[in-house]
């Protein structure tokens, strides 16, 4: 069997590994089987309907992580990774990159959303 015939028999948790593997971004849950098939093999580029909700805050969260100078940073804390790392064992603050599942990253964005969104 070739690997593009493999692909065929993947199911959807396994093609969006391949997809993210191959950098192409978190994709949405319920994109056609074909459909992502053909995003994985280079046939069909990914649009902004394929991408996961969650691109936009893990963005905007890895800002705050890394970027104090964007946000006002809290005083009580001494700086931005220092209050949220704890919360995430192994980050390394780069949420668009970082392998949270999109439960994990609203555990983190929830109590941060006030200055992420």
């Amino acid at each position: 069997m070739e690997g593009d015939e493999l692909l065929e028999h993947c199911n959807e948790t396994e093609l969006q590994w391949i997809a993210k593997r191959q950098g192409l971004s978190r994709l949405r849950r319920g994109i056609p089987h074909a459909e992502l098939v053909a995003i994985v093999k280079g046939e069909l580029p990914v649009m902004e309907q394929h991408l996961s909700s969650s691109n936009k805050t893990r963005k905007t969260l890895a800002v705050y992580i890394h970027n104090p100078a964007v946000y006002a940073p809290d005083p009580k804390y001494q700086g931005h990774w220092e209050r949220v790392m704890s919360q995430l064992p192994g980050c390394n603050g780069l949420c668009d990159r970082f392998d949270c599942s999109d439960l994990r990253h609203y555990d983190c964005v929830a109590p941060n959303e006030d200055k992420v969104t």
